[in-house]
């Protein structure tokens, strides 16, 4: 993303902040990798210091912005290309980006509901008044 972002930061007249975008997502997600590979690697499962998690709720939200800036970048120069003059691959590959990560959320979101679902009405009911008598 970064690459493809730099290679085309002046190639998008119809959407000049699309490659920033590229670029931005890219260094975002590098930048969160290698805090959760440093701390996997190196740390022997401690926990990680307050203020890097504070950092990392921070970049987490950021990121969510970025992908919502994303979408209001990236699709409608996907949708309509006359319009919207940029990069051919540029745009494809912010677009495909984003219906990547909706469609893996979607299916992530899925399992978790069936998951639950299914234990809810698999777990059998207990009886906490199985040892008394019923009242008559």
């Amino acid at each position: 993303m970064i690459a493809i972002g730099i290679i085309h930061r002046n190639d998008c007249s119809g959407q000049p902040l699309l490659p920033m975008w590229l670029i931005v997502m890219g260094l975002s997600a590098i930048i969160k990798t290698v805090i959760k590979m440093y701390y996997y690697i190196f740390q022997d499962g401690e926990r990680e210091p307050y203020i890097l998690r504070l950092f990392e709720n921070l970049l987490d939200f950021g990121l969510f912005a970025c992908f919502m800036i994303g979408c209001y970048l990236s699709i409608p120069a996907y949708l309509d290309p006359d319009r919207y003059v940029c990069d051919f691959f540029a745009v494809n590959l912010s677009f495909f980006f984003l219906l990547i990560y909706i469609v893996g959320s979607m299916a992530i979101a899925c399992f978790c509901c069936s998951s639950a679902i299914y234990y809810i009405f698999t777990t059998p009911v207990q009886n906490h008044h199985s040892d008394r008598e019923s009242p008559v």
